[in-house]
């Protein structure tokens, strides 16, 4: 639980209403955004298509204004398809699980699912997951922009939905020391 504070001096609401600190709990949910920029890979063929539409026979009588509605409506398609990426780039923790859009859908995991949480890089978080498959294991990578902060954020709700730290789990594996006193 966080307890925020207010500043001493601070002006009381607008109705008079003594100032109370505000008591949050893991029922508040925190959002933290994807870099989405894969989204951007598929956008570099429309100037190859632009090239084809401009060398075709069905174009060869355009003029300005045809050529002005057909770059509108791509326009719009570019934005709504970007629009669409932005909305689905967002994870969200709350009192449910980390929910997040996956190919199949939005995707809710428990916290208490999780069975490793690894920091790769600036921006990489791989997290692996029980799906309740004997034997079996799933990892889900995400790039975001504040890594930092959803490992941490991930970290303490894992603690506090199950009363416990996240085990570390040990890889069997020599050091480098170990293989050069070997």
């Amino acid at each position: 639980m966080r307890l925020e504070r207010n500043e001493p001096g601070a002006k009381p609401p607008c109705n008079g209403a003594p100032v109370v600190p505000i008591l949050t709990t893991m029922n508040d949910s925190e959002h933290f955004r994807l870099l989405f920029w894969r989204a951007f890979v598929p956008l570099f063929a429309l100037p190859v298509l632009g090239g084809f539409l401009a060398a075709s026979p069905i174009a060869e009588d355009w003029g300005w204004r045809n050529w002005a509605i057909a770059g509108a409506v791509v326009g719009v398609a570019v934005a709504a398809y970007l629009l669409r990426s932005w909305l689905r780039s967002d994870v969200t923790l709350d009192e449910r699980g980390m929910t997040l859009h996956a190919t199949s859908g939005l995707q809710t995991w428990p916290y208490e699912k999780l069975l490793k949480v690894k920091q790769i890089g600036k921006y990489r978080a791989r997290m692996c997951f029980d799906p309740d498959i004997p034997e079996t294991h799933m990892h889900i990578s995400v790039d975001l922009f504040d890594s930092d902060g959803f490992v941490d954020a991930l970290l303490d709700r894992y603690a506090e939905s199950t009363g416990h730290e996240l085990p570390e789990l040990h890889v069997e594996a020599e050091t480098p020391d170990e293989q050069q006193a070997a």
